[in-house]
Formats: structure tokens, C-alpha cells, sequence
């Protein structure tokens, strides 16, 4: 699941989910280069200048229309002009993320 907007022309927010069959995620190195922050949000949640991730525990019911595995990721990638706030600003929008995700989608 993902959804990209674009402003001006340019990709500017990317807010995506994916199924992982465990907590550790192969792409995580590439966080730990951008020297996040955690946070309480999810499980091992954090956040750097351009970014943030997280993810809950998810395992599918027969009648979900989600990938098989464990856990979902959620993660949001920023680009363009960006501000010195973004650092700040991540962790609530994270923290919605999240909360739309365990409400409205179909875990057992």
C-alpha cells in the first residue's frame, strides 16, 4: 500500500506499508546512516530529518486483502525544500499512521 504526492511537479511525501515476516528489516542499515531518533510509536519506531518507520504486529485474517506475513511496516519519506521541523513534525504524523492503520485494517 502507498501513496505519493507530488507538489509542484516534484515527489514530496511517501507514505507506504508493507508485510515483513519479521522485526528486522533488510533496508534497516540504511536508517541507522540517516542517525534516527527512537520513538514510542509502534514497535522500534524511528525517525531522521527526511523520514520515519515503524511497525505493528499483523497477522492477517483469511478475509484481509493484505500480503502474508507478521508484521506491518508503515513508513513515511519526505523530499524536496525541506524545513528543520521535519524531525519534530515525523513522530505525530507517525503516530497517526499508525492509529488508522490498527483501527481500519484487518489484523487477528
Amino acid at each position: 500500500m502507498s501513496c505519493l504526492l507530488y507538489v509542484d511537479g516534484n515527489y514530496g511525501f511517501h507514505a507506504w506499508a508493507k508485510m515483513e515476516d519479521d522485526e528486522t528489516f533488510t533496508e534497516r542499515s540504511t536508517y541507522e546512516a540517516a542517525a534516527p531518533d527512537p520513538i514510542p510509536v509502534g514497535r522500534k519506531g524511528l525517525v531522521w530529518n527526511t523520514g520515519g518507520t515503524t511497525h505493528i504486529a499483523c497477522r492477517p485474517t483469511e478475509n484481509a486483502d493484505l500480503f502474508p506475513g507478521k508484521y506491518l511496516r508503515l513508513s513515511i519519506d519526505l523530499s524536496g525544500a525541506l524545513g528543520q521541523n521535519e524531525r519534530k513534525t515525523l513522530p505525530g504524523l507517525l503516530k497517526q499512521f499508525t492509529a488508522f492503520a490498527e483501527k481500519h485494517l484487518t489484523c487477528a
